[in-house]
């Protein structure tokens, strides 16, 4: 059996191969994924991850390292992507393999949680990877400029895209926005700074919405022919007004169709009608269980103190976590306890002896689009 030396980078030649094998197995170019990786803030030759076989890197998977809000909280977290292997040495479980070293590394880390974004999640799953599905929101573009046409407007507003200046103001209008969802990427300075000089090159849309000289909002969007997709729509607590001005913004005459990636409790789906779409390309998984469970104890046990419960006891084992509230005792599946997490519990779970509607309570679950690896 052939023998191959699974290894983080050593150095920048290195680096350079891993872009001609990324080129070789995808259909982008290299410089596609060095951009990537120049928006990355704590990306280092560390967090590539390679297969090597006499002295050739023939399989690759690179980690992007990142925090992340859930209940508030936030959770070191290891992003998965760029995955690949040459075509002459598939069969050996080259990424598998690379992938549970790399997790064990990660776990001794700190990093909690794991998420890559796929299309072929079968084989994720057998890795321990779990699904979780979310919206996509698709709008008519003429529908959409009747309804907001209704809508009082009594302010006017400057519209303006973003400099370096303004990072501080962005960061809290994020935070204000985001920390209350479960999922999306904590962003420091450094990432507002770089997000803000790459959509300078690039066809991308990022617009702030101003009023008496104080950004309200924020709109990350790009137009593809007649297609409107927005990828995010923030703005301060209160601030409904100034997001719905700058989507009437971005809804120019050429847009027929309007693609909304924003979590399912967005305030502008109140002004307009729209048809979800389910995906189930974002995929997470717990690697450190024992640390989840450290950290949401108090979490679980406060909830059901003010539901006028006794506290809750939460325990895993393998792939199952098992809550003991009283005398009731329920086990679920991980896939069924990270679905609770991030999106509350399920239908299937609500009205059981032990209340997951309490301890779960539905929320929106969004890792927004322009932070996918």
């Amino acid at each position: 059996m052939e023998h191959f030396n699974i290894r983080t980078l050593k150095h920048e030649n290195e680096l350079e191969a891993v872009l001609q094998l990324l080129e070789t197995v995808f259909p982008e170019e290299k410089s596609f994924f060095q951009d990537r990786l120049n928006k990355e803030t704590n990306y280092s030759l560390d967090t590539t991850w390679i297969a090597e076989s006499e002295g050739n890197i023939v399989s690759v998977v690179q980690i992007f390292p990142f925090s992340v809000y859930i209940s508030g909280l936030p959770f070191k977290t290891a992003g998965i992507g760029n995955v690949a292997t040459l075509p002459e040495y598939r069969g050996f479980s080259l990424t598998h393999r690379i992938l549970k070293q790399a997790e064990e590394q990660l776990s001794h880390e700190g990093f909690v949680f794991s998420i890559l974004f796929t299309g072929i999640p079968g084989f994720y799953e057998k890795a321990g990877w779990h699904s979780i599905a979310h919206p996509v929101f698709h709008v008519d573009a003429k529908e959409a400029r009747r309804s907001f046409k209704k809508v009082q407007r009594n302010k006017e507003w400057d519209m303006a895209t973003p400099n370096h200046n303004d990072w501080g103001r962005l960061a809290l209008i994020y935070e204000s926005f985001s920390k209350k969802l479960n999922g999306p990427r904590i962003r420091l300075k450094d990432y507002w700074l770089k997000q803000i000089e790459s959509d300078k090159t690039n066809d991308e849309i990022f617009l702030l919405a101003q009023y008496g000289g104080r950004i309200r909002s924020y709109a990350r969007a790009e137009k593809k022919q007649n297609k409107l997709i927005i990828h995010e729509l923030c703005g301060m607590e209160g601030g409904e007004d100034s997001m719905s001005e700058l989507f009437l913004t971005l809804l120019d005459e050429e847009v027929e169709k309007i693609v909304c990636l924003l979590p399912q409790e967005h305030p502008i789906f109140s002004e307009m009608s729209c048809r979800a779409e389910n995906l189930r390309e974002d995929m997470w998984k717990i690697i450190n269980k024992k640390e989840v469970q450290h950290s949401l104890e108090p979490i679980l046990k406060e909830r059901g103190r003010l539901a006028g419960k006794k506290d809750v006891i939460l325990s895993h084992s393998g792939e199952s976590w098992k809550f003991r509230w009283g005398n009731e005792e329920l086990t679920i599946h991980t896939a069924d306890f990270l679905s609770c997490l991030l999106k509350g519990a399920s239908e299937q779970l609500r009205g059981s002896l032990i209340p997951f509607e309490t301890l779960f309570p539905e929320a929106s679950y969004i890792f927004w689009s322009k932070d996918h690896f």
